[in-house]
């Protein structure tokens, strides 16, 4: 069953029934269409509904429309105190039903052996920052402090993570700014990843500032 599909909604809600669990619990925020038991279900930010880009068109729509849904559960899940009051705020579903469960670390998984990403130049220290190239990632604030520090920075900035074609990747962004010590690898592999966690200094979360976001 396809659980965030239309069809795979109302076959995921006959199973349910015909299981008669206790409790039924989504790590999406797709609610099943008539489960028949309680239901708990994950909703990690709504961003889209802050920042102009993201889903647009059918998909918004949509998008709109499960939140809606995810409302009638009884509990969604988050993952931190800002989620929550997000989700709160621009979905209207009730902070009685909004739980914050922080996110867990896996356990090492002795199947992936690390591997040293082959475009990493050098054998030097560095700083990660892992993700997707959307705007709301701020990675324009790394690429200046690091254009800034010039090739004086004591770590490398090493940037791993599908790039949208839409927006600029890191690699844009150090040019602009002058960058010189940034490396943009796209896209690695689980085993690649694995050695950048682990060798990495420091891990870095660029955010935008929540009062620099329109309301809408």
């Amino acid at each position: 069953i396809a659980p965030m599909s239309p069809q795979g909604l109302v076959a995921a809600g006959r199973l349910i029934r015909e299981l008669k669990p206790d409790v039924y619990f989504s790590p999406f925020y797709f609610l099943p269409v008539g489960a028949g038991a309680p239901c708990v279900v994950t909703a990690h930010d709504v961003f889209p509904l802050r920042l102009h880009y993201g889903l647009a068109g059918w998909k918004r729509v949509l998008y709109r429309m499960m939140l809606r849904r995810a409302g009638h559960a009884r509990f969604v899940l988050t993952s931190s105190d800002f989620s929550r009051r997000e989700i709160g705020v621009l979905t209207g579903i009730g902070t009685d039903r909004l739980r914050v469960v922080r996110l867990g670390v896996p356990p090492v998984r002795a199947a992936v052996t690390p591997a040293r990403p082959a475009a990493l130049p050098g054998d030097g220290p560095f700083a990660l920052v892992i993700g997707l190239n959307y705007p709301y990632k701020n990675l324009e604030t790394l690429a200046r402090a690091w254009g800034a520090m010039g090739d004086s920075a004591p770590l490398r900035l090493v940037a791993a993570g599908r790039e949208h074609r839409e927006y600029p990747g890191l690699g844009a962004l150090a040019a602009r700014h002058g960058a010189t010590r940034v490396t943009a690898l796209g896209s690695v592999s689980e085993a690649e990843l694995e050695w950048l966690y682990g060798n990495a200094t420091l891990l870095l979360f660029p955010a935008w500032l929540l009062w620099h976001l329109p309301m809408f």
